[in-house]
């Protein structure tokens, strides 16, 4: 499936991107202002860190954030495709939006993408100046190795700066 091969790389640079992020300051144009929370089934999920990017060659902004605790990742993306018009919903079946969210050494890897789960995100605010977004998203995520395993994700909101990537 190409979106589960493309969310798994975006998943790898998310986490290496951090190292980066993390050590700067919130002013320091690349660090998250409040970053993606959002319920996963009925439990809120809201990463200890948080990166975005916005990646010029392949015109995608990706939000996400991630958690790691007692040696397992659980991490939440959101992919968002250029061109952007504010406060217009976007959805799996008019877009090539994507949210994945994955959580390591249990075999779950959810995911809504085009063909895949279905899905539906706004962006409410974009400042390519500065190089912030913001929006909300909600969805119906499939398990990558169990299609009759799903999770909804409701509240699903993002305010962050971003990084410019070639």
């Amino acid at each position: 499936m190409r979106f589960k091969q493309f969310s798994l790389v975006t998943l790898s640079t998310l986490i290496v991107l951090t190292a980066g992020v993390t050590s700067c300051s919130k002013s320091g144009g690349g660090s998250s202002v409040n970053g993606v929370t959002a319920t996963v089934g009925s439990t809120g999920f809201s990463p200890a860190i948080s990166v975005a990017f916005y990646t010029e060659s392949g015109a995608m902004w990706e939000v996400g954030g991630y958690t790691i605790k007692s040696g397992d990742t659980t991490a939440l993306v959101v992919s968002i495709p250029s061109p952007v018009t504010v406060n217009t919903k976007m959805s799996t079946t008019n877009s090539a939006i994507g949210v994945e969210y994955y959580i390591s050494g249990s075999n779950k890897d959810y995911l809504a993408g085009p063909g895949w789960g279905s899905a539906t995100l706004t962006v409410t605010s974009l400042d390519t100046t500065g190089h912030k977004i913001a929006g909300n998203f909600t969805g119906t995520l499939y398990n990558a190795m169990n299609s009759n395993d799903s999770i909804k994700v409701t509240n699903g909101q993002f305010n962050t700066s971003y990084l410019l990537e070639p």
